[in-house]
């Protein structure tokens, strides 16, 4: 009698720690919108070009740990337009591919705070024109991406998400690509 109530109590806890296991462990896939902010220091004579811009993302991860997970991003930056000394300046077509490590801090069941760090690949398609005359460029380039933002889960398989994602740009058309999103994430 005594083994049998040993079993039970040994499964009860394995029954328990799986469920935890799973809870810590999934897929998850979502999207956002919100405002892009591109700059390039120096464009002409010392001036900067600067624009938001409607911009959106869709991700995918998979959180391994209760702290930790891997996510794959796409950010679309919108189309951002200037003009700088009579000169307009539009970039099209400006998008990034970003894989982040995440970091996560839960502080309840239902919030929790995260950070992102990683890697991206940006391009996007330069045009200046003036009196009628148009000049383009396409530019891309791999940088270090990083992020920060916050969840609520209002149910075990769906969060609301907002963040901030941030690209440190090294080259002659931009220096900075932001997203500030807000969205949705489904859990699997």
């Amino acid at each position: 009698m005594k083994n049998i109530f040993d079993l039970s109590v040994v499964l009860l806890i394995l029954s328990t720690l799986s469920t935890v296991v799973l809870a810590e462990h999934h897929f998850y896939v979502g999207g956002g919108i919100g405002e892009s902010y591109v700059e390039e220091d120096n464009v002409l004579a010392g001036e900067d070009f600067e624009d938001e811009d409607f911009g959106f993302k869709a991700f995918a991860g998979y959180r391994f740990h209760k702290n930790f997970a891997v996510e794959l991003d796409y950010l679309d930056y919108g189309d951002p337009e200037d003009n700088i000394l009579g000169i307009d300046i539009e970039i099209e077509d400006l998008y990034a591919v970003a894989l982040y490590g995440v970091g996560i801090l839960p502080l309840s069941d239902q919030f929790e705070l995260f950070v992102k760090l990683g890697g991206a690949y940006w391009d996007g398609k330069a045009k200046a024109t003036v009196m009628g005359l148009s000049a383009s460029s396409s530019e891309d380039g791999t940088e270090l991406a990083y992020g920060l933002g916050a969840s609520f889960a209002f149910t075990d398989k769906f969060a609301v998400r907002v963040e901030y994602e941030e690209i440190d740009v090294d080259s002659d058309d931009l220096s900075q690509l932001g997203l500030f999103t807000v969205g949705g994430e489904l859990r699997f």
